[in-house]
């Protein structure tokens, strides 16, 4: 078996293993997503402990209006996302977009 064949049999499992821990949880909690607003969302520490497990290529999904709000506002910026936020093709390629609806109200005003 090369290197790429274990590698993608190492992330099936990985995913099997988590779909199985998320179905766990969702019988025994009823809530089938855990969100950053969340108390079941993983702290800093926990995520980065998490995301070196692999290697460093999760996001931490971010709401595109988090910049136009609170500790991380930058005018700059939030002048970009409300240049933008109308374009279809740019809000696609926001990550955190579409994660529900309304997302970006969403806890972090």
């Amino acid at each position: 078996m090369n290197y790429a064949s274990r590698t993608y049999s190492h992330l099936i499992l990985s995913i099997r293993i988590i779909v199985v821990a998320i179905s766990l949880t969702c019988a025994a909690s009823h809530k089938c997503r855990c969100l950053p607003s969340d108390s079941c969302w993983p702290d800093p520490d926990e995520w980065d402990t998490l995301n070196q497990t692999k290697n460093r290529n999760f996001l931490e999904l971010r709401p595109v209006g988090s910049v136009c709000h609170g500790a991380e506002c930058d005018e700059a910026e939030c002048e970009l996302v409300r240049n933008l936020t109308h374009n279809p093709l740019w809000r696609i390629s926001q990550p955190a977009d579409y994660q529900w609806t309304n997302w970006e109200s969403r806890g972090l005003g």
